[in-house]
């Protein structure tokens, strides 16, 4: 009896241990988490300064690194200017990287659309920062200053950011009508040629365009890889056939303009050598006038002309003889108060002409390939590229700089960061 008792007993201390050592682990569980969480708490405080760092550093070369004679940002001076190593991961900015939005759109001296990336560590803290300048999609008159530094501190991450707006540096482009053709697609079924420039300058109106042809097994204008190698931003170009092929804008008012203006097209002629081919135009012979055409004339020059009054032509035609399957790059340049026109080839010595004539809206469709609502025949053959009107006569530096890809006054995206949270 004593025995069993004393088994009992036995049993009864060691539940009681083994309720006890659950007790004691189930505390240290516990004391532990407490202990760890406090430990995050003192990490995460840590972590905050660790990324308030990255975005102080970043604003203070944003603000102060500015090159001598430059306009816009210092941000995009950060990479020449802040030093790649360093004790104190404050002072440094490792693995900088810019990357434009546009093309020139990091240049130090402008800063107007870009993106730029750097880091630091210490070995037991780092921080990386992505800030970004560019204007906004919601008013192009503003420009927006997006930057995200994250800090990291044994694991934890904190972030840290700095949304700022200011008015834009970026001169105003005067850009009203922007055709990049990089359509994927034109058959009977999807026939529109997008205007890319008047929803992204503020402008009003939009001048997307309409292909036509004979459609069926005889195809409408139709997009090619075919690009100019200046334009890095093209991924395509519109290919016409030469016998029907031309996109419609429409009687569009808004592409008359009483002032001074500029056209710039690439274009490389396949064929139809000795014929006029036309480009672009504005041309009405119900009318007898003409608002303005961009040609390849017979004697395989580019030609611009526009008739007014009735059977007069005054017209300023290029030195530069076509030649097929070659891209070139074609600015006319009307500059209104001194009466002259000028026609640049690849950004060459431009051919000038000086006219008294006046214009006027002939109230014809505005077309690409065709010479506006005149459609007898002269249909351009071969491929264009990179339609832009700009309501201003473009300088001769502005003329070089489209010649050499800059990406004057549109871009992929607008050239426009969202709002944060958009």
């Amino acid at each position: 009896m004593q025995n069993n008792q004393k088994g009992i007993s036995l049993i009864m201390v060691f539940f009681i241990m083994l309720i006890m050592i659950a007790m004691v682990l189930g505390v240290s569980t516990i004391l532990y988490k407490e202990i760890l969480a406090i430990s995050d708490i003192g990490n995460s405080a840590y972590a905050v300064p660790v990324a308030e760092g990255g975005r102080e550093k970043a604003m203070y070369y944003d603000i102060k690194k500015v090159p001598l004679g430059g306009t816009g940002s210092g941000l995009c001076n950060t990479c020449n200017t802040c030093p790649i190593s360093g004790s104190d991961p404050n002072t440094y900015c490792n693995n900088c990287t810019l990357t434009e939005l546009v093309l020139d759109g990091c240049n130090p001296l402008t800063c107007s659309n870009c993106t730029i990336s750097f880091d630091s560590s210490d070995g037991v803290s780092s921080n990386s920062v992505s800030a970004t300048i560019g204007k906004s999609c919601q008013d192009p008159s503003v420009q927006l200053f997006n930057l995200y530094s994250t800090g990291v501190y044994r694991g934890v991450t904190r972030q840290e950011t700095e949304f700022r707006t200011s008015a834009s540096n970026a001169p105003p482009s005067n850009l009203i009508a922007y055709w990049k053709f990089n359509e994927d697609q034109i058959n009977d079924a999807f026939r529109t040629v997008e205007d890319s420039g008047s929803s992204c300058t503020g402008h009003g109106g939009s001048y997307n365009g309409t292909a036509n042809g004979q459609g069926g097994s005889n195809p409408l204008p139709q997009p090619s890889t075919d690009v100019p190698s200046a334009l890095t931003l093209s991924s395509r170009s519109l290919s016409f056939d030469g016998t029907d092929d031309y996109v419609d804008m429409g009687n569009q008012s808004g592409l008359f303009i009483s002032g001074s203006f500029s056209i710039s097209v690439w274009v490389k002629v396949t064929g139809g050598q000795g014929t006029t081919r036309s480009i672009f135009g504005d041309y009405n012979t119900a009318g007898c006038l003409s608002s303005y055409a961009l040609r390849v004339n017979s004697s395989n020059k580019f030609a611009f002309f526009w008739e007014n009054p009735c059977g007069t032509f005054p017209t300023v035609t290029s030195t530069t003889t076509v030649s097929l399957n070659t891209w070139y790059h074609v600015v006319l340049v009307w500059d209104s108060p001194s009466h002259t026109r000028k026609l640049y080839v690849n950004a060459g010595t431009p051919n000038t002409n000086a006219t008294s004539e006046a214009r006027a809206d002939n109230g014809g469709n505005t077309t690409i390939g065709a010479s506006g609502s005149y459609l007898n025949g002269q249909r351009f053959y071969g491929k264009i590229d990179d339609l832009r009107i700009f309501d201003k006569a473009l300088s001769t530096q502005e003329v070089t700089d489209l010649y050499n890809g800059v990406n004057l006054g549109a871009s992929d995206s607008c050239d426009c960061l969202p709002a944060p949270g958009d």
